[in-house]
């Protein structure tokens, strides 16, 4: 049952007040954390396909090309622009039974949570599986066409009200994988996370 990765990367980091995804985390870039976290579960489960890469950012556009993930760059203002892009990327593909859509900026989530939430899906196809705090979300492949048509920007969780009792919650292996880093402020909490656990 194949799944394909969709990745969100388009943010334009307004509440940051730049580009966060750019920022270095770490030793690397922060939008790299996701990429890399996808391959590891490609590794451990070959169902799961290279990311697609939805950016406007030409640098991300570059890194993950060289990474291996198909690249969507555009110029769209809208979050559900994004979404939509990637939602037709995916269905432009015959293989998948699932799309799994993840943000940028969630740099410690982890494989494992990721597989779990694959195995769930793989348990019931017809389900949505998400992480409990929120991203990531699997569709089964036929609502993947609801999110091309998204009002101006709303994202997965119109489509997710719509279907209550489709959903399933996985929770994340460590509390710390549901941050996102919107804020200088969450970056800071983050690389101190990394550098706490580096030392242990």
């Amino acid at each position: 049952m194949k799944i394909q990765p969709v990745v969100m990367a388009s943010g334009a980091g307004k509440r940051f007040g730049q580009n966060k995804l750019l920022l270095s985390l770490g030793n690397k870039p922060l939008f790299t954390y996701i990429l890399d976290t996808l391959f590891l579960c490609q590794k451990e489960n070959p169902n799961v396909l290279p990311p697609i890469v939805v950016t406007r950012w030409e640098s991300i556009a570059l890194t993950a090309g060289e990474k291996g993930c198909t690249v969507i760059l555009h110029t769209q203002p809208l979050i559900s622009d994004s979404i939509a892009l990637g939602a037709k990327a995916s269905l432009e593909n015959k293989e998948p039974q699932g799309t799994l859509f993840c943000v940028a900026d969630q740099p410690l989530l982890s494989a494992t949570t990721i597989l779990k939430i694959i195995d769930g899906f793989t348990q019931d196809p017809t389900k949505i599986v998400r992480a409990k705090q929120g991203n990531p979300v699997l569709f089964p492949q036929n609502l993947v066409p609801l999110l091309t048509t998204l009002p101006e920007g709303k994202t997965g969780s119109f489509v997710i009200k719509q279907y209550p009792d489709l959903v399933i919650s996985i929770p994340f292996t460590t509390l710390e994988e549901s941050m996102d880093i919107d804020t200088p402020q969450e970056l800071e909490q983050v690389e101190s996370y990394l550098n706490l656990i580096s030392d242990k």
